[in-house]
C-alpha cells in the first residue's frame, strides 16, 4: 500500500524541483531496512550450520525452540534425519576434494549429468519467459505504458497496478499453489494475461490516446481507456499466480539435496540475467514497436502457454526421487558415488528404526 499512497502523495504535494521528492521515498524504505537489520541481532543459526558443524546439542536446541516441540518428539528427529541427509549429499558431491573448491568443482559435474541439466535448462527458460511476460516492463517502465493508453495520473494507477498483484499473489501462494499444482496455473495465467494485453495493444492502435488532453478525446475512447485500465489490473491477477512466483517455487523443489543451494543461486542469476535484458531493451522495444509493445509480449505469453503445455512437468507434492524419475535421472556412473548412495540408502533405514524404537519406548 505505501508503494500506492507515498508516489501519489508526493505528486500531489511536493512541487517536482524539491529535492523531498526523492528523499522521502528513500526514507521510509530505511524503515523496514532498520528494522530488519535490528532483528537479525536476535536471529540464531540455522540447525544445519550447527550439524555441518558436528554440534547436534545446538541443532536440537535451535529447533525444539522454533517448533516448539519436546526434542523427542518423531517430528523433530524426522527434521534433524532430513538435515542430515543434506549433509551427506553435499558431502557425497565434493568426493576427494575440500572446502568450497571441491563442492564447486564435485557441484559442476553433478549439474552436466543427463536428468539433472535439464532441470537447469528448465530454471533458464522458465526466468526467460518470466521476464518476457511483460510485467517487469511495465513494473520499470510504468509512466511510459500507462501513458500510452491515455492514463494522467501514472504513479496512482502504478500503485492500484502493484497493490493488485501483491494481493493476489498471497492469497494464491497461500490457499490454492498445492491444490491447483503448477502446470495449470502457468498455462490458465499466460493465456488470461495475453488476452489482456491484447486488449491493450488493440485499444491503442485504434483510440490513439496517448498525448491527447482528456477534455480531446472522445468518449468512445474515454471508455475504452478505462476498459484498457481495468484489463492491465485483471492482468496483474493473472500474473499473479503464473510466471510471478511458480518458477521461484518450481525452482525449489526440483533439485537434488546435495547441490539445491548452488542450483539456488544459479536460478537467481538466470532471473537477474533476463531483468537486466528486458529493462534494457524495453525502451528501444517500445520506441520501435509503439503499440506493438503491448502484442509482442501477448506473444511471448501466448508462446509460454505452449512451452509449458508440452514441456513443463508437473512437480507438486512429488519425493526427491519421484523427481528424479520424472526428469530422467539414472543414477550415478561413478562407483564411489553409487556405493555411497546404496550405503546412505541402509543408513537411512537403520536410523529410521532406530527413531521407531526410541518413540516406542519413550511411549511406554
Amino acid at each position: 500500500m505505501s508503494k500506492l499512497i507515498i508516489p501519489d502523495g508526493i505528486n500531489q504535494h511536493i512541487p517536482a524541483t524539491s529535492n523531498n521528492g526523492w528523499r522521502i521515498p528513500m526514507a521510509v524504505q530505511l524503515i523496514p531496512g532498520g528494522i530488519l537489520m535490528i532483528g537479525s541481532f536476535f536471529l540464531r543459526e540455522s540447525p544445519l550450520f550447527y550439524l555441518k558443524h558436528d554440534n547436534d546439542e545446538k541443532a536440537l536446541e535451535v529447533l525444539t525452540y522454533l517448533r516448539k516441540l519436546p526434542a523427542d518428539h518423531p517430528y523433530l528427529l524426522e527434521e534433524i534425519g532430513g538435515y542430515r541427509d543434506r549433509i551427506a549429499h553435499e558431502r557425497a558431491v565434493v568426493r576427494g576434494g575440500s572446502g568450497l573448491m571441491g563442492y564447486l568443482k564435485g557441484a559442476l559435474r553433478e549439474v552436466i549429468l543427463p536428468g539433472i541439466r535439464n532441470r537447469m535448462g528448465l530454471a533458464f527458460i522458465m526466468f526467460a519467459l518470466q521476464n518476457f511476460s511483460g510485467a517487469n516492463a511495465i513494473n520499470y517502465y510504468s509512466p511510459t505504458l500507462f501513458a500510452s493508453i491515455g492514463i494522467t495520473n501514472t504513479a496512482l494507477y502504478t500503485g492500484i497496478y502493484g497493490a493488485v498483484k501483491a494481493i493476489a499473489s498471497i492469497i494464491f501462494y497461500v490457499y490454492f499453489i498445492d491444490k491447483w499444482g503448477r502446470r495449470q496455473p502457468w498455462i490458465v495465467s499466460s493465456i488470461g494475461c495475453a488476452c489482456c494485453l491484447i486488449f491493450v495493444g488493440a485499444y491503442v492502435k485504434i483510440g490513439h490516446p496517448a498525448g491527447q488532453a482528456a477534455s480531446a478525446l472522445s468518449e468512445s475512447t474515454k471508455q475504452g481507456g478505462n476498459a484498457a485500465t481495468a484489463m492491465i489490473m485483471l492482468y496483474s491477477a493473472f500474473w499473479s499466480f503464473g510466471a510471478n512466483g511458480l518458477p521461484w517455487i518450481i525452482t525449489s523443489e526440483i533439485y537434488p539435496l546435495g547441490i539445491r543451494g548452488l542450483c539456488g543461486a544459479y536460478a537467481a542469476m538466470c532471473q537477474w540475467l533476463w531483468q537486466f535484458v528486458i529493462t534494457k531493451t524495453t525502451p528501444f522495444i517500445f520506441a520501435a514497436m509503439g503499440w506493438g509493445v503491448w502484442i509482442f509480449f501477448a506473444a511471448c505469453l501466448a508462446l509460454s502457454a505452449v512451452w509449458a503445455f508440452f514441456f513443463l512437468p508437473e512437480t507438486k507434492g512429488l519425493r526427491l526421487d519421484e523427481m528424479d524419475e520424472l526428469f530422467g535421472f539414472a543414477g550415478h556412473q561413478d562407483p564411489e558415488m553409487s556405493a555411497h548412495h546404496a550405503f546412505e540408502d541402509q543408513g537411512k533405514l537403520d536410523k529410521a528404526e532406530g527413531e521407531r524404537m526410541h518413540h516406542e519406548e519413550s511411549r511406554v
